[in-house]
């Protein structure tokens, strides 16, 4: 039996049903057509949406991403902004 992680409130292995995810097509600073395809992906059977951050403007987003009331994007945690932008200034 494999160790249980937990994402939000779902749980990920030892012995949970398989969770069906996918990774964003879209630049989530496009707030509109990130939640359009969120919605999507919901009501196709996904459970997990991934989303690549790439600029602070993408980091920002999160923000708003998190107001919306599906169950995909509900999961989505506050972050630390402070240190992913940091790291992102590095590069």
């Amino acid at each position: 039996m494999s160790k249980i992680v937990k994402i939000g409130n779902l749980d990920i292995g030892g012995g949970s049903k398989v969770l069906v995810q996918s990774m964003s097509t879209k630049r989530i600073s496009n707030t509109a057509l990130s939640i359009e395809e969120a919605l999507r992906l919901e009501q196709a059977g996904c459970d997990i949406l991934r989303f690549s951050v790439n600029d602070e403007k993408d980091a920002l987003s999160f923000n708003e991403l998190k107001k919306q009331q599906n169950d995909v994007i509900q999961e989505i945690e506050a972050l630390d902004l402070d240190d992913e932008i940091e790291e992102l200034e590095e590069i």
